[in-house]
């Protein structure tokens, strides 16, 4: 049988050298290595006749076992509550906003945050931009 990537199907693979359960190919090599601390993903995806695609175990997991570890591919306020800290996301009660940028903040320390800081040197340049001309 010929073996094929765990996520697209592809026949140009290769086994995981480290789970021995996982053929993936160059491009999704990367995405195999999502498991705790870096560690193997054991999973492939399966298709199930006109439901569709799913994710199914290729070995067994103890309750409460960590799978798998990804990152938001973006993050922000909810829009459909009230104003909220463009760093921590709390609901706010005043006004407060960067001094850079005007986006809603709680407070300085939020105006240099990590969720906020990208977002805020954006704007903060457009808006410079702006009154120029």
């Amino acid at each position: 049988m010929e073996e094929r990537c765990y996520l697209c199907d592809d026949t140009c693979t290769e086994l995981c050298t480290d789970c021995q359960l996982v053929h993936h190919c160059n491009n999704h090599k990367q995405y195999h290595k999502i498991g705790e601390n870096g560690g193997c993903c054991c999973m492939h995806y399966q298709r199930f006749g006109e439901a569709g695609r799913g994710l199914v175990a290729l070995k067994d997991y103890s309750k409460g076992s960590v799978i798998f570890q990804l990152q938001p591919g973006a993050l922000g306020p909810c829009v459909r509550t009230e104003s909220q800290c463009m760093n921590c996301f709390k609901i706010l009660d005043g006004k407060t906003t960067c001094s850079k940028c005007l986006l809603p903040v709680c407070n300085k320390q939020c105006e240099r945050g990590s969720n906020h800081l990208a977002e805020c040197q954006v704007l903060k340049k457009v808006r410079e931009k702006l009154k120029s001309t």
